[in-house]
Protein backbone atom coordinates (compact mmCIF):
# COMPACT_ATOMS: atom_id res chain seq x y z
CA UNK A 1 0.00 0.00 0.00
CA UNK A 2 0.75 3.41 -0.60
CA UNK A 3 0.60 4.46 3.05
CA UNK A 4 -0.69 2.65 6.33
CA UNK A 5 -4.24 2.31 7.20
CA UNK A 6 -5.66 1.97 10.65
CA UNK A 7 -9.42 1.64 11.73
CA UNK A 8 -11.42 1.43 14.86
CA UNK A 9 -7.83 1.25 16.59
CA UNK A 10 -5.99 -1.45 14.11
CA UNK A 11 -3.75 -1.60 11.59
CA UNK A 12 -3.74 -2.81 8.39
CA UNK A 13 -3.09 -6.67 8.11
CA UNK A 14 -4.12 -7.02 12.20
CA UNK A 15 -6.33 -10.42 12.22
CA UNK A 16 -9.35 -7.98 13.17
CA UNK A 17 -8.67 -5.63 10.77
CA UNK A 18 -11.54 -6.79 8.51
CA UNK A 19 -14.15 -7.55 11.06
CA UNK A 20 -13.72 -4.04 12.77
CA UNK A 21 -14.41 -1.95 10.17
CA UNK A 22 -16.59 -4.18 8.02
CA UNK A 23 -18.82 -4.31 10.92
CA UNK A 24 -18.02 -0.90 11.66
CA UNK A 25 -19.34 0.19 8.26
CA UNK A 26 -22.02 -2.05 8.18
CA UNK A 27 -22.84 0.17 11.45
CA UNK A 28 -22.17 3.66 10.55
CA UNK A 29 -23.19 4.82 7.17
CA UNK A 30 -21.25 7.85 7.47
CA UNK A 31 -18.08 6.63 7.59
CA UNK A 32 -15.55 7.92 5.58
CA UNK A 33 -12.97 5.58 5.52
CA UNK A 34 -12.28 4.45 1.81
CA UNK A 35 -10.52 0.91 2.87
CA UNK A 36 -13.32 0.21 5.22
CA UNK A 37 -15.24 0.81 2.17
CA UNK A 38 -13.24 -1.02 0.13
CA UNK A 39 -12.66 -3.98 2.37
CA UNK A 40 -16.57 -4.34 3.19
CA UNK A 41 -17.13 -3.91 -1.16
CA UNK A 42 -14.84 -7.40 -1.12
CA UNK A 43 -16.46 -9.06 1.53
CA UNK A 44 -19.90 -8.56 -0.14
CA UNK A 45 -18.53 -9.45 -3.62
CA UNK A 46 -16.78 -13.09 -2.16
CA UNK A 47 -18.79 -13.29 0.56
CA UNK A 48 -16.07 -13.16 3.35
CA UNK A 49 -16.33 -12.67 6.91
CA UNK A 50 -20.09 -13.97 7.33
CA UNK A 51 -20.55 -10.33 4.82
CA UNK A 52 -23.64 -11.27 2.74
CA UNK A 53 -22.96 -12.33 -0.98
CA UNK A 54 -24.49 -8.89 -2.87
CA UNK A 55 -22.91 -8.08 -6.31
CA UNK A 56 -25.17 -5.14 -6.46
CA UNK A 57 -24.14 -3.93 -2.60
CA UNK A 58 -20.44 -4.63 -3.47
CA UNK A 59 -20.39 -2.40 -6.27
CA UNK A 60 -21.83 0.59 -4.42
CA UNK A 61 -19.50 0.41 -1.90
CA UNK A 62 -16.68 0.18 -4.92
CA UNK A 63 -17.98 3.37 -6.17
CA UNK A 64 -18.07 5.15 -2.83
CA UNK A 65 -14.21 4.37 -2.34
CA UNK A 66 -13.37 5.60 -5.47
CA UNK A 67 -15.28 8.94 -4.85
CA UNK A 68 -12.91 9.09 -1.61
CA UNK A 69 -9.88 8.45 -3.70
CA UNK A 70 -9.07 4.81 -3.67
CA UNK A 71 -7.13 4.37 -6.37
CA UNK A 72 -7.80 0.43 -6.41
CA UNK A 73 -11.12 0.57 -5.88
CA UNK A 74 -11.48 2.68 -8.95
CA UNK A 75 -9.26 0.15 -10.97
CA UNK A 76 -11.38 -2.60 -9.65
CA UNK A 77 -14.77 -0.74 -11.55
CA UNK A 78 -12.86 -0.33 -14.42
CA UNK A 79 -11.01 -3.46 -14.56
CA UNK A 80 -8.31 -2.11 -14.69
CA UNK A 81 -5.58 -4.96 -14.46
CA UNK A 82 -2.58 -3.34 -14.46
CA UNK A 83 -3.20 -1.06 -11.44
CA UNK A 84 -4.95 -4.16 -9.53
CA UNK A 85 -1.59 -6.34 -10.49
CA UNK A 86 0.21 -3.07 -9.41
CA UNK A 87 -1.53 -3.60 -5.99
CA UNK A 88 -0.76 -6.86 -5.56
CA UNK A 89 2.75 -6.90 -5.91
CA UNK A 90 3.06 -4.30 -3.62
CA UNK A 91 1.59 -7.05 -1.29
CA UNK A 92 3.74 -9.68 -2.45
CA UNK A 93 7.41 -8.16 -2.09
CA UNK A 94 6.42 -7.18 1.75
CA UNK A 95 6.48 -10.84 3.04
CA UNK A 96 5.31 -9.59 6.30
CA UNK A 97 1.94 -8.08 5.00
CA UNK A 98 2.05 -11.07 2.01
CA UNK A 99 2.03 -13.43 5.61
CA UNK A 100 -1.02 -12.11 6.32
CA UNK A 101 -2.77 -11.16 3.38
CA UNK A 102 -2.31 -13.79 1.22
CA UNK A 103 -5.58 -14.51 0.36
CA UNK A 104 -6.37 -10.72 -0.71
CA UNK A 105 -3.45 -10.91 -2.56
CA UNK A 106 -4.24 -13.98 -4.41
CA UNK A 107 -7.84 -12.73 -5.18
CA UNK A 108 -6.35 -9.25 -6.56
CA UNK A 109 -3.54 -11.89 -9.20
CA UNK A 110 -7.21 -13.77 -10.24
CA UNK A 111 -9.13 -10.42 -11.10
CA UNK A 112 -5.96 -9.32 -13.31
CA UNK A 113 -5.35 -12.60 -14.74
CA UNK A 114 -9.19 -12.73 -15.55
CA UNK A 115 -8.21 -9.97 -17.52
CA UNK A 116 -5.38 -11.68 -19.80
CA UNK A 117 -2.48 -9.73 -17.77
CA UNK A 118 0.33 -12.52 -18.58
CA UNK A 119 2.21 -11.58 -15.63
CA UNK A 120 -0.67 -11.86 -12.96
CA UNK A 121 -1.63 -15.21 -14.41
CA UNK A 122 2.01 -16.17 -14.19
CA UNK A 123 2.19 -15.34 -10.50
CA UNK A 124 -0.96 -16.51 -10.14
CA UNK A 125 0.17 -19.96 -10.84
CA UNK A 126 3.21 -19.50 -8.18
CA UNK A 127 0.97 -19.65 -5.98
CA UNK A 128 -1.06 -22.41 -6.75
CA UNK A 129 2.82 -24.01 -6.93
CA UNK A 130 3.74 -23.32 -3.73
CA UNK A 131 0.09 -23.18 -1.78
CA UNK A 132 0.78 -19.01 -0.87
CA UNK A 133 -2.41 -17.76 -0.19
CA UNK A 134 -4.57 -20.48 -1.78
CA UNK A 135 -4.61 -24.26 -1.77
CA UNK A 136 -1.93 -25.97 -3.22
CA UNK A 137 -3.21 -27.24 -6.87
CA UNK A 138 -1.18 -28.82 -9.58
CA UNK A 139 -3.56 -28.27 -12.15
CA UNK A 140 -4.70 -25.01 -11.54
CA UNK A 141 -0.46 -24.03 -11.71
CA UNK A 142 -0.08 -26.19 -14.79
CA UNK A 143 -3.43 -24.01 -16.53
CA UNK A 144 -2.03 -20.92 -15.48
CA UNK A 145 1.35 -21.28 -16.97
CA UNK A 146 -0.12 -23.00 -20.12
CA UNK A 147 -2.42 -19.64 -20.21
CA UNK A 148 0.39 -16.59 -19.62
CA UNK A 149 3.27 -19.25 -21.90
CA UNK A 150 0.84 -18.93 -24.62
CA UNK A 151 0.29 -14.70 -24.41
CA UNK A 152 4.47 -14.70 -24.22
CA UNK A 153 5.65 -14.59 -20.78
CA UNK A 154 9.12 -16.59 -21.08
CA UNK A 155 8.96 -17.47 -17.12
CA UNK A 156 5.59 -19.30 -17.89
CA UNK A 157 7.16 -20.89 -20.98
CA UNK A 158 9.94 -22.75 -18.69
CA UNK A 159 7.09 -23.48 -16.17
CA UNK A 160 4.88 -24.72 -18.58
CA UNK A 161 8.10 -26.91 -19.41
CA UNK A 162 9.06 -28.18 -16.27
CA UNK A 163 5.53 -29.37 -16.07
CA UNK A 164 5.54 -31.18 -18.92
CA UNK A 165 8.73 -32.50 -18.25
CA UNK A 166 7.95 -33.84 -14.48
CA UNK A 167 4.51 -34.99 -15.05
CA UNK A 168 3.44 -32.03 -12.36
CA UNK A 169 -0.30 -31.07 -13.16
CA UNK A 170 -0.29 -32.52 -16.54
CA UNK A 171 0.40 -36.12 -18.20
CA UNK A 172 3.73 -36.45 -18.78
CA UNK A 173 5.40 -35.72 -22.12
CA UNK A 174 9.80 -35.13 -21.94
CA UNK A 175 9.22 -34.02 -25.65
CA UNK A 176 6.66 -31.74 -24.97
CA UNK A 177 8.28 -30.05 -22.17
CA UNK A 178 12.14 -30.03 -24.23
CA UNK A 179 9.99 -27.54 -26.71
CA UNK A 180 8.78 -25.08 -24.49
CA UNK A 181 12.35 -24.92 -22.60
CA UNK A 182 13.52 -24.46 -26.15
CA UNK A 183 11.09 -21.70 -26.30
CA UNK A 184 11.66 -20.11 -23.16
CA UNK A 185 15.90 -20.82 -23.69
CA UNK A 186 15.16 -18.43 -26.76
CA UNK A 187 13.91 -15.91 -25.23
CA UNK A 188 16.91 -15.78 -23.13
CA UNK A 189 15.94 -17.45 -19.99
CA UNK A 190 19.25 -19.01 -18.35
CA UNK A 191 17.37 -21.99 -16.13
CA UNK A 192 15.53 -23.11 -19.44
CA UNK A 193 19.11 -23.12 -20.95
CA UNK A 194 20.62 -25.01 -18.18
CA UNK A 195 17.74 -27.44 -18.01
CA UNK A 196 17.64 -28.01 -21.60
CA UNK A 197 21.79 -29.18 -21.49
CA UNK A 198 21.32 -31.46 -18.72
CA UNK A 199 18.74 -32.66 -20.96
CA UNK A 200 20.67 -33.10 -24.07
CA UNK A 201 23.50 -34.64 -22.17
CA UNK A 202 21.75 -37.12 -20.17
CA UNK A 203 19.31 -38.18 -23.69
CA UNK A 204 16.36 -37.32 -21.59
CA UNK A 205 13.27 -36.41 -24.01
CA UNK A 206 15.91 -36.72 -26.62
CA UNK A 207 19.01 -38.12 -28.36
CA UNK A 208 22.42 -37.72 -26.61
CA UNK A 209 24.46 -35.14 -27.90
CA UNK A 210 26.94 -33.93 -25.42
CA UNK A 211 28.13 -30.67 -27.97
CA UNK A 212 24.72 -29.36 -27.89
CA UNK A 213 24.32 -29.78 -24.27
CA UNK A 214 27.40 -28.35 -23.57
CA UNK A 215 26.60 -25.70 -26.18
CA UNK A 216 23.29 -24.81 -24.10
CA UNK A 217 25.26 -24.91 -20.57
CA UNK A 218 27.00 -22.20 -22.77
CA UNK A 219 24.50 -20.12 -22.96
CA UNK A 220 22.99 -20.06 -19.57
CA UNK A 221 25.95 -19.66 -18.07
CA UNK A 222 27.10 -16.07 -19.72
CA UNK A 223 23.67 -15.29 -18.75
CA UNK A 224 24.60 -15.72 -15.19
CA UNK A 225 23.23 -19.46 -14.08
CA UNK A 226 25.55 -20.68 -11.27
CA UNK A 227 24.97 -24.47 -11.69
CA UNK A 228 25.37 -23.75 -14.91
CA UNK A 229 28.49 -22.35 -15.30
CA UNK A 230 30.16 -25.36 -13.21
CA UNK A 231 28.36 -27.72 -15.26
CA UNK A 232 30.32 -26.00 -18.31
CA UNK A 233 33.52 -25.96 -16.25
CA UNK A 234 33.31 -29.70 -15.97
CA UNK A 235 32.82 -29.84 -20.02
CA UNK A 236 35.95 -28.10 -20.61
CA UNK A 237 37.44 -30.06 -17.71
CA UNK A 238 37.20 -33.50 -19.09
CA UNK A 239 36.46 -32.05 -22.49
CA UNK A 240 32.90 -33.15 -22.83
CA UNK A 241 30.61 -31.74 -26.49
CA UNK A 242 34.37 -29.66 -26.59
CA UNK A 243 37.52 -29.93 -26.62
CA UNK A 244 39.56 -30.11 -22.98
CA UNK A 245 40.60 -26.59 -21.86
CA UNK A 246 41.99 -26.55 -18.13
CA UNK A 247 42.28 -22.56 -18.58
CA UNK A 248 38.44 -22.11 -19.59
CA UNK A 249 37.37 -24.85 -16.62
CA UNK A 250 39.28 -23.12 -14.09
CA UNK A 251 37.70 -19.78 -15.71
CA UNK A 252 33.84 -21.06 -14.87
CA UNK A 253 34.97 -22.62 -11.38
CA UNK A 254 36.15 -19.26 -10.47
CA UNK A 255 33.14 -17.54 -11.72
CA UNK A 256 30.80 -20.43 -9.86
CA UNK A 257 33.38 -20.35 -6.16
CA UNK A 258 32.86 -16.46 -6.32
CA UNK A 259 29.51 -16.94 -5.53
CA UNK A 260 30.12 -19.89 -3.12
CA UNK A 261 28.93 -22.84 -5.23
CA UNK A 262 30.58 -25.45 -3.05
CA UNK A 263 30.85 -28.16 -5.99
CA UNK A 264 32.92 -25.09 -7.40
CA UNK A 265 35.37 -24.41 -4.68
CA UNK A 266 35.95 -27.99 -4.36
CA UNK A 267 36.83 -28.55 -7.73
CA UNK A 268 39.25 -25.62 -7.42
CA UNK A 269 40.69 -27.11 -4.56
CA UNK A 270 41.63 -30.16 -6.20
CA UNK A 271 42.81 -28.24 -8.92
CA UNK A 272 44.81 -26.02 -7.25
CA UNK A 273 46.83 -28.61 -5.18
CA UNK A 274 46.72 -31.76 -7.85
CA UNK A 275 50.21 -33.44 -8.13
CA UNK A 276 51.34 -36.29 -10.23
CA UNK A 277 52.14 -38.42 -6.83
CA UNK A 278 48.60 -37.39 -5.28
CA UNK A 279 47.31 -38.71 -8.15
CA UNK A 280 48.79 -41.89 -8.97
CA UNK A 281 47.80 -42.46 -4.58
CA UNK A 282 43.98 -41.29 -5.47
CA UNK A 283 42.35 -44.38 -3.67
CA UNK A 284 39.26 -44.99 -5.34
CA UNK A 285 39.59 -43.75 -8.62
CA UNK A 286 39.47 -44.99 -12.18
CA UNK A 287 42.51 -45.69 -14.58
CA UNK A 288 40.07 -43.01 -16.73
CA UNK A 289 39.41 -40.48 -13.80
CA UNK A 290 43.15 -40.54 -13.35
CA UNK A 291 43.99 -39.98 -16.87
CA UNK A 292 42.22 -36.36 -17.28
CA UNK A 293 43.60 -35.62 -13.71
CA UNK A 294 47.26 -36.22 -15.02
CA UNK A 295 46.46 -33.97 -17.82
CA UNK A 296 44.98 -30.96 -16.09
CA UNK A 297 48.24 -31.20 -13.68
CA UNK A 298 50.43 -30.92 -16.56
CA UNK A 299 48.36 -28.28 -18.05
CA UNK A 300 48.30 -26.31 -14.98
CA UNK A 301 52.01 -27.38 -13.44
CA UNK A 302 51.53 -24.01 -11.01
CA UNK A 303 50.36 -25.09 -7.82
CA UNK A 304 48.34 -22.67 -5.07
CA UNK A 305 47.91 -24.06 -2.10
CA UNK A 306 46.56 -21.22 -0.46
CA UNK A 307 43.82 -20.91 -2.99
CA UNK A 308 42.87 -24.47 -2.59
CA UNK A 309 43.34 -24.72 1.14
CA UNK A 310 40.69 -21.45 1.01
CA UNK A 311 37.82 -23.00 -1.67
CA UNK A 312 38.64 -26.30 0.31
CA UNK A 313 37.50 -24.85 3.92
CA UNK A 314 34.50 -22.96 1.92
CA UNK A 315 33.13 -25.81 0.69
CA UNK A 316 33.58 -27.88 3.73
CA UNK A 317 32.01 -25.43 5.81
CA UNK A 318 28.72 -24.96 3.31
CA UNK A 319 28.65 -28.81 3.91
CA UNK A 320 30.37 -30.37 1.22
CA UNK A 321 31.40 -34.07 2.72
CA UNK A 322 33.64 -34.63 -0.35
CA UNK A 323 35.63 -31.33 0.50
CA UNK A 324 35.82 -32.03 4.22
CA UNK A 325 37.50 -35.16 3.64
CA UNK A 326 39.80 -33.87 0.86
CA UNK A 327 41.14 -30.97 3.28
CA UNK A 328 41.60 -33.41 6.06
CA UNK A 329 43.49 -36.22 4.34
CA UNK A 330 44.61 -34.31 1.41
CA UNK A 331 45.47 -30.76 2.10
CA UNK A 332 46.18 -31.08 5.77
CA UNK A 333 49.21 -32.97 4.63
CA UNK A 334 50.48 -30.84 1.57
CA UNK A 335 50.43 -27.54 4.21
CA UNK A 336 52.68 -29.55 6.61
CA UNK A 337 55.45 -30.39 4.42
Amino acid sequence: MTEVETYGGAAFGDSNWYQIHATARAEDADTENPWALFDLAESHEFALFNVEHDILRAHELYVQAGQLGHELAVAWLEDDCNEIYHHACIMLQDQELFSRNAARAVRWLQRSAEQNHQDATFRLGCCYSSGEGVLKNAEAAFKCYERAAQQGKTDSKFMLGSCYYEGNGCKQDKKLGLRWWHLAALDGDAAAQKCLGVAYMHGEGSAVDEKQGMEWFERSAHAGNIDAQVMLAECHLKGIGCKADISAAVFWYEKAAAMSHPTAQFELAQLYSATAAHISSSSGSSAEDRAWMYARVSANPTRDLDAAVRHCTEAADAGHADAALFLQQQLDPLVRK
